[in-house]
């Protein structure tokens, strides 16, 4: 077996195995003594981000697979996306979660947040001239997975003339004293993007707003906390169009 296909391997099999220990991925159902562990059946890993964690350094391996037969609950129908964390130079994974929320998932851009990393996740679907993305957030604390970000809502819809938007999510990072930077998440909504209306009769300059928060490490409670903003009322904006 190549050296490439090798470490693929031991890393599916060890995925596999901590999520049959931890039971963090799926639910199974009950299983008898003698029947084999529950685990996912993992493909080759669809992305993986190299992040820096309190002095250490850590791979986040996204693997997508089929869910395993008795399994319910979790995920997004039959399939399953696992996140996985391994330290540099281990093949056992510190933490591993299900993430998928919708169809598609993927992992998004690395966050530099000083000495160290966080990152995006994405699900997204698109249906009937509209497209749908929820975007999490995470960093690491001693090898765990953190999520910053829960969900954050935006939507697309691309039905012509009329009626047309567009919503545009960018992270950003600001100095915050000692501790980790400051997060931002800003996201821009244009009401009738020029290329949905262009060739319109009486099409109007497109409108833009943007909504944003932050979040801010609280080193007592060594964890990010959110100090408001305005995404909450986009969120109800597009709840409202769904």
């Amino acid at each position: 077996m190549p050296p490439c296909a090798s470490f693929l391997a031991r890393h599916s099999t060890a995925v596999s195995d901590w999520c049959s220990r931890a039971r963090r991925c799926f639910v199974c159902r009950a299983q008898a003594p003698s029947e084999p562990p529950c685990r996912p059946g993992l493909q080759a890993p669809s992305g993986a981000l190299h992040l820096r964690s309190e002095g250490r350094r850590y791979t986040v391996l996204l693997w997508e697979g089929e869910r395993p037969e008795g399994a319910n609950g979790g995920g997004f129908g039959e399939g399953v996306a696992v996140l996985a964390v391994v330290p540099e130079g281990q093949v056992e994974p510190t933490d591993v979660a299900e993430v998928k929320r919708d169809r598609f998932t993927g992992l998004g851009p690395r966050v530099d947040l000083g000495a160290e990393d966080g990152f995006l996740l994405f699900n997204t679907h698109h249906n009937a001239g509209q497209g749908y993305q929820l975007a999490d957030l995470f960093h690491l604390r001693g090898g765990r997975l953190r999520r910053v970000v829960d969900g954050l809502f935006t939507l697309s819809a691309r039905t012509g003339c009329r009626g047309s938007f567009e919503q545009t999510l960018a992270v950003r990072t600001e100095p915050d004293g000692a501790g980790p930077r400051a997060i931002v998440l800003e996201v821009e909504r244009v009401l009738e993007p020029p290329d949905q209306v262009r060739d319109c009769p009486r099409a109007r300059a497109p409108r833009r707003e943007r909504f944003a928060d932050r979040w801010r490490w609280d080193a007592g409670r060594g964890m990010y906390r959110r100090e408001g903003g305005t995404l909450d009322r986009l969120v109800r904006w597009n709840e409202r169009r769904v």
